[in-house]
């Protein structure tokens, strides 16, 4: 990497095609002050493309996790020791709160991408884990408080922290014009990612769904059949978008921007 922290650049000193360390801080990259020249016109709009995109996107999920907040927030009534009601709390507030994140990122003199990098995929791992938490704890009540079902799903939501400190030593940030903040996920640690989601949420969902449909069936209450139906519904609709999302991740059809689809499946 040269003195002006660029990664690889080709062509003259100012390109807006260049690829920069992602710990360039945001200020100095917008403005080409780590080149030590003037940026033109074309090379600003450039780096200023995909970080706008990336606010904006950001900015799109922060609003659906304020309108989960706000449902989270009334749902402590009468549920405040129950732990799914936590867990879709802090799923909810880590999600409205990554709008404020991302935006503090690009103001704050002091900061980069490998700083919003960070944090977002701790804030991913962080949901995930409160997302499988609430799958195994539907499970676990449907199985009638089985120890073996908190002890697996224990060990499988513990292993995903594994992922959040592969990308604190491993990942490579960087920081390009019309993408963004982007980080370089290799392979091994996108299809561990998918081993530690996937399996455990379609494993547990398939509990749940079993055992509800069964208990409607020997019981036909209506309780249960509503317990049948939305949980049947919802749980396909978590597994069917986790697959999906998975698929596009570990092609990266679209190119840098894929890592989006980490922050869609969130």
């Amino acid at each position: 990497m040269g003195a002006d922290g660029a990664v690889q650049e080709s062509g003259a000193s100012l390109n807006a095609s260049a690829v920069y360390s992602g710990d360039i801080l945001l200020y100095e990259f917008i403005n080409g002050l780590n080149e030590g020249v003037a940026p033109t016109m074309k090379n600003c709009q450039a780096r200023l493309t995909g970080l706008q995109r990336q606010v904006a996107v950001y900015t799109v999920v922060s609003l659906v996790f304020m309108r989960n907040l706000y449902v989270a927030s009334r749902a402590f009534k009468g549920h405040a020791r129950n732990l799914s009601t936590w867990c879709v709390f802090v799923v909810s507030l880590l999600g409205a709160s990554s709008y404020f994140i991302s935006l503090a990122i690009g103001l704050q003199p002091g900061l980069s991408c490998s700083h919003l990098g960070l944090f977002m995929t701790t804030i991913l791992c962080v949901s995930t884990m409160c997302n499988g938490i609430v799958v195994l704890h539907k499970a676990y009540l449907a199985l009638l408080r089985r120890r073996w079902v908190a002890i697996v799903g224990g060990l499988t939501t513990a292993i995903q922290l594994g992922f959040t400190v592969s990308v604190f030593f491993s990942a490579r940030i960087t920081t390009e014009p019309y993408n963004g903040c982007i980080v370089h996920y290799t392979d091994t640690m996108i299809y561990a990612w998918i081993g530690t989601v996937i399996p455990v949420n379609l494993f547990f969902s398939a509990i749940f769904s079993y055992v509800a449909y069964s208990q409607y069936r020997l019981y036909g209450s209506e309780a249960w059949r509503r317990l049948a139906k939305d949980g049947i519904q919802t749980m396909c609709m978590v597994v069917l978008c986790n697959i999906v999302c998975s698929v596009f991740i570990a092609s990266r059809v679209f190119g840098a921007s894929t890592q989006l689809f980490f922050v869609v499946d969130w």
